[in-house]
Parts: C-alpha cells; sequence; structure tokens
C-alpha cells in the first residue's frame, strides 16, 4: 500500500512533475488544505541537491 495510506498520491494527478525521469506512480505528492488547482508545474530542487 506505501505511501497511499497517509493521503500521497502520484504527482501526475495534480500536474506537478518530478524534476528526474521516474515512473510516474513513484514521485507523489501529498495535498495541503491550502492547495489550489493553478499549484502546478515541475519541481526544483536547490542546487545542493546536485550531487545527491
Amino acid at each position: 500500500m506505501g505511501y497511499n495510506r497517509f493521503g500521497f498520491e502520484p504527482s501526475v494527478n495534480y500536474e506537478i512533475a518530478s524534476p528526474f525521469p521516474v515512473p510516474e506512480d513513484v514521485f507523489m505528492v501529498k495535498p495541503l488544505s491550502g492547495y489550489s488547482k493553478h499549484h502546478r508545474g515541475k519541481v526544483i530542487y536547490p542546487a545542493a541537491f546536485n550531487n545527491v
């Protein structure tokens, strides 16, 4: 069952794209109470994560 039991869903359901190639069902988000449909796009990590 994984993270779904905690309310996470595939990010593609919300038009949120991963910054790297991964299967659609593994990059997940948990919508917060302030979520609005205009919150969509590609996730960008800070440069400090480039070599992780």
